[in-house]
């Protein structure tokens, strides 16, 4: 049997393999297209473009495992059912459910990898795509790193913290420097919200620094007239479904603390930790359309099949998710309810062709 889960594990993740690779490669040529638009934006060139591309592919990669699974299954067994591979397998008393199990154990190898992918090397790589992007089209944004962004502004330097999407800052710092470099003021907010042409600052520390000593004041709100705007964050931020579950929980805990809106973060979270399973998923749901009405197709009716399924899910998913985030449903509920129906009908398929 270890032979037997060697060789159909092969062949799926052969067939895995080549859909991922296509895909990506079509998909990366897109976006360097898309990028291109940039090109001369400040510094940026050329050589950043492909730059910033290439160091994205970790993340476009790892949106397409779930289609690619279930693509490379199709096409993987497929090829094993038209060379009545599968049928031999079968006549030796080979059950469908032990069929399924080999399926499944490189189902686990591809969920094992797209986690890891999706926890540490896409959001690493965004993180240096962006940064990179960054330095080349602005010259106010000076460095992004694990302490935040930071900025100069004139005689500011500022430290952010925590950029959303949304026109709000949190954890601002901004030291005011003299006209020797010295230190002479710093003030901390909690949070920023860009309104009006400036920036409100809620929950503010001032610290002035005179001959005197440091005095230490406190405010509710502030305002803070700066010629940074949220246009240059929009370079600089990292959207939600760039995030690893990890980030995205302690933006969420942020939003919370500071009764800021965290219903996208949520969505972007529970759809990150339902990728995964979906890898497992459209590979479950394969099994039995190649083992029933795809068994005796051509090569090309198979690949059309996967792209109807695939796409199907990948839009299900995301009309539900975006529906529940706009009417204010039960996010956690609607984001797992397509990978929990797809898994239903999967099983049940596989139980009527056993």
């Amino acid at each position: 049997m270890r032979l037997l889960d060697r060789y159909i594990g092969i062949t799926v993740a052969a067939g895995t393999g080549m859909v991922m690779a296509v895909l990506l490669a079509l998909l990366t040529f897109g976006n360097l297209v898309t990028e291109l638009g940039r090109v001369g934006h400040g510094q940026y060139q050329m050589t950043q473009a492909i730059e910033y591309v290439v160091l994205g592919m970790p993340g476009t990669a790892y949106q397409l495992f779930p289609f690619s699974a279930l693509l490379g299954s199709l096409l993987g067994l497929g090829t094993l059912a038209g060379h009545k591979e599968l049928v031999v397998i079968r006549a030796a008393g080979v059950s469908m459910l032990r069929i399924v199990w080999s399926v499944l154990k490189v189902g686990l190898l591809l969920m094992i990898t797209a986690t890891l992918v999706g926890e540490y090397l896409a959001p690493a790589s965004e993180k240096v795509a962006q940064n990179l992007r960054m330095g080349a089209m602005t010259d106010k944004v000076t460095l992004n790193t694990r302490t935040g962004l930071w900025m100069r502004d004139d005689r500011n330097i500022i430290n952010i913290r925590t950029v959303l999407l949304d026109g709000h800052v949190g954890n601002v710092t901004i030291y005011r420097i003299d006209g020797n470099d010295a230190l002479q003021a710093m003030i901390h907010a909690r949070s920023a919200v860009y309104q009006d042409g400036h920036w409100v600052l809620s929950n503010v520390s001032r610290s002035r620094i005179g001959l005197e000593g440091v005095s230490t004041t406190h405010e509710d709100h502030a305002v803070w007239q700066s010629l940074l705007s949220p246009e240059l964050f929009d370079v600089v931020s990292v959207a939600p479904e760039d995030l690893s579950v990890t980030g995205l929980h302690q933006y969420i805990r942020y939003l919370h603390d500071n009764g800021l809106n965290a219903r996208r973060y949520v969505l972007a979270f529970w759809q990150k930790v339902m990728s995964p399973l979906a890898t497992g998923v459209m590979l479950l749901i394969s099994i039995p359309f190649v083992m029933g009405p795809l068994r005796l197709t051509s090569m090309g009716q198979r690949i059309l099949v996967g792209i109807l399924l695939g796409m199907g899910f990948h839009l299900v998913n995301k009309a539900v998710g975006q529906s529940a985030l706009f009417y204010h449903l039960n996010v956690v509920f609607f984001t797992t309810l397509p990978t929990l129906s797809f898994l239903a009908a999967g099983l049940y398929l596989i139980y009527k062709a056993r």
